[in-house]
């Protein structure tokens, strides 16, 4: 398999592996609410702190699989919240946006290089 193609397998499996990291915080953040007796409250609809949102908007908006790309964009209509100045249906609704205006131009065409952006987080 050519480097390329590895590179880019590898960048999908991790844009994925965060998607199924924020999916297990929200599962977690809802169950915690449902397993208090009595509690009716629903997990907080606003939060001061940056948290899942921005993630997954990065991936419905970066990743190179349209298939990963929309369970992000699903994640966060299914999901409604604020955090700080994220806003998750907004996010999702910019994302489906900039899917559309990539319709002539195929994210294949996209160039990801995981050696310079591993560099630069000094990963």
């Amino acid at each position: 398999m050519p480097e390329d193609d590895l590179s880019h397998n590898t960048l999908i499996l991790d844009f994925e592996e965060s998607l199924d990291l924020a999916e297990q915080c929200t599962v977690s953040q809802s169950k915690g609410h449902a397993s208090i007796p009595g509690n009716n409250i629903q997990p907080p609809l606003f939060t001061m702190d940056m948290g899942r949102i921005p993630a997954m908007a990065f991936v419905a908006c970066k990743c190179p699989s349209i298939t990963v790309r929309r369970r992000a964009i699903e994640m966060l209509e299914r999901h409604p919240r604020r955090e700080v100045l994220w806003c998750s249906t907004t996010a999702a609704r910019n994302a489906r946006r900039l899917m559309e205006l990539e319709k002539d131009r195929p994210v294949s065409t996209l160039k990801y290089d995981i050696k310079a952006v591993s560099k630069q987080l000094q990963l």
